[in-house]
């Protein structure tokens, strides 16, 4: 099992690894509609799953505010080689509403 440190120094590690390993298709908005359902729900008690999620969205803020500066673009828009990757795509990324 993966053990996290959260910002508030504590440590989580994953109910269900099984589950958990979905996060980054979950993110990127890859999974089918069952497993969303079934992924969200392992997400309302899984604390490092919840740490995870907040971690992706610092990360893709922080690269839309280094786009915004670097490329002269929308905050909006990400370089081409991260969209084009499949790293992000903005109709993808969940807002993170809700998970705290």
């Amino acid at each position: 099992m993966r053990e996290a440190r959260t910002r508030s120094n504590r440590r989580y590690v994953c109910l269900d690894p099984e589950e958990g390993k979905h996060i980054y298709d979950y993110y990127i908005g890859m999974l089918v509609e069952q497993k969303v359902q079934d992924f969200e729900a392992h997400l309302l008690f899984c604390f490092h799953c919840q740490e995870s999620i907040y971690e992706l969205d610092s990360v893709v803020k922080i690269l839309k505010a280094h786009n915004t500066h670097a490329y002269g673009r929308g905050s909006s828009e990400l370089p081409d080689s991260v969209v084009s990757n499949g790293f992000v795509g903005e109709e993808s990324v969940p807002s993170g509403d809700g998970i705290e």
